[in-house]
């Protein structure tokens, strides 16, 4: 499944077919939002350019990412199949454990057939391989990347972005694509009473990223657990107020860790400071052998959640500026389906803009874009906020009662239920979301919304000029 027919990156023609009028976009980051994004467009036939004010090609993040189906399928479409099948790792299983006694809650076994349905696998790619796959997907199919460029300005009316050395870059839309850093949603918030949140703040979870070296390990069973003998498995250890979730990396050296955080809980007890504060960090009933990864963790980040409005509208009304990624959109810092998200958001707008064909189209196409999304990466978050506080839980009732949920997985699997039957009924929203295609998605909404304006403009022109050819024949004028 992971070898697919094309067998090299799709660098141009991935719609067959491009836009009949060429815009110039500026999208405003290099991350996996922009990089995905100006591809998508590029390959709709614009002309792109990203913007963006680190000096280093690539972001460095010693992560791993678990791409689910819905993230993988794209990334296969666009040709990188060869690309997955050399730096990703197939993930068929997960495992929920409890933080405190490591006692298995459930094994979630993933079997080819399920994946077969769903045409894509779910895979463990490390941040950087994916980064440098999209980068490289972006320059060969001909996007123009300018790096170290600080940006001290966004001009909605030109529109145009104004650098830190004075210059002066024109575009016809630009994209903003990073999320509180970004310079393009401020614009579109300035009209939004402040108090209306995406969330309540304190609902949120702050994460701190980290990786260990296995080397570090030294319980040789709970070690071999997580690298479950070279098959990646997505480890996730169920706490009180706080979760730990683990990815191996591809070479079995190091294991990458998401530690969630209440944001009520702990975070009054811990400095503003930029550095993550793991020594102020206390949890309470949490095995030896986590306690051991936090002990010897490295390249450690750390994320809170940045209270913002919601974005009533994604755009402008000029359609000169758009936001896509978490520029649009609030999800929990460390959230595992935004890079998914991000790569869908770019599937549907390049699909759009491959059917323009006059400017006037361009509100239209953004207003179309944010239709076919908001609802859906909204729903996405607060399905993942809820996975998070579920494994967040204290003790009591609701612990107690998710714990019985996750035992009936393996009772269910023990008694010949379909794993698909389970997946479906106790995961819906989740598996509805890895079987969602943004491409299918976009050129449904074309057919069926996208060309009525058109044959009526087309339509009104006709009429039009037949009233000029009546009116010559009859010799009337426009009083008559």
């Amino acid at each position: 499944m992971i070898a697919p027919n094309i067998t090299s990156p799709i660098l141009r023609d991935l719609f067959h077919r491009t836009a009949k009028l060429r815009l110039h976009f500026l999208v405003l980051g290099a991350n996996i939002a922009g990089l995905s994004c100006a591809y998508h467009l590029r390959q709709a036939g614009h002309e792109v350019t990203i913007i963006e004010p680190r000096a280093l090609a690539l972001e460095n993040k010693p992560i791993a990412l678990c791409m689910p189906p819905n993230m993988t399928r794209p990334l296969l479409r666009c040709g990188l199949g060869p690309q997955l099948q050399k730096y990703a790792r197939k993930c068929t299983f997960m495992s929920y454990a409890s933080g405190s006694s490591l006692e298995v809650l459930a094994d979630m076994h993933f079997p080819d057939d399920l994946m077969e349905d769903l045409d894509a696998d779910i895979m463990i790619i490390n941040y950087n391989h994916l980064m440098e796959m999209l980068y490289n997907l972006a320059i060969d199919s001909g996007v123009k990347v300018e790096f170290g460029k600080i940006i001290m300005d966004v001009d909605a009316e030109g529109p145009s972005v104004t650098l830190f050395d004075g210059s002066v870059i024109h575009g016809d839309v630009i994209v903003g694509v990073y999320g509180e850093s970004s310079l393009v949603r401020p614009l579109l918030e300035k009209d939004l009473d402040t108090e209306e949140e995406e969330g309540e703040e304190n609902d949120y979870f702050a994460v701190v990223l980290f990786s260990v070296k296995t080397s570090d390990i030294d319980d040789d069973e709970f070690r071999n657990s997580l690298l479950n003998d070279g098959n990646p498995k997505w480890h996730v250890f169920t706490g009180n107020q706080w979760s730990i979730n683990t990815l191996p990396k591809d070479d079995g050296l190091e294991v990458f860790v998401h530690l969630f955080l209440d944001e009520k809980t702990f975070m009054p007890r811990i400095s503003e400071s930029t550095q993550c504060p793991l020594k102020d960090i206390v949890l309470d009933d949490i095995h030896p052998n986590l306690q051991k990864l936090i002990n010897h963790a490295e390249n450690v980040s750390y994320k809170r959640h940045v209270s913002r409005p919601r974005l009533a509208d994604w755009h402008d009304d000029p359609g000169h500026l758009v936001v896509i990624g978490e520029a649009a959109y609030i999800l929990n810092p460390g959230s595992d389906h935004a890079p998914a998200l991000a790569i869908g958001d770019a599937a549907v707008l390049g699909t759009l803009f491959s059917h323009i064909h006059h400017r006037e189209q361009i509100p239209r196409l953004l207003a179309a874009f944010q239709e076919l999304r908001q609802d859906r990466c909204e729903n996405v978050g607060k399905w993942e906020l809820g996975f998070i506080k579920s494994s967040s839980l204290p003790p009591g009732p609701e612990r107690d009662a998710r714990d019985a949920e996750l035992n009936h997985a393996i009772r269910a699997t023990a008694q010949g239920e379909e794993q698909e039957t389970y997946l479906e009924k106790e995961w819906g929203e989740f598996w509805r979301v890895f079987q969602y295609d943004p491409y299918e998605a976009a050129d449904e909404w074309w057919v069926e919304w996208g060309v009525i304006p058109d044959r009526m403009d087309g339509w009104n022109d006709t009429i039009a000029h037949l009233c000029v050819e009546v009116k010559d024949e009859c010799n009337l004028t426009d009083s008559d």
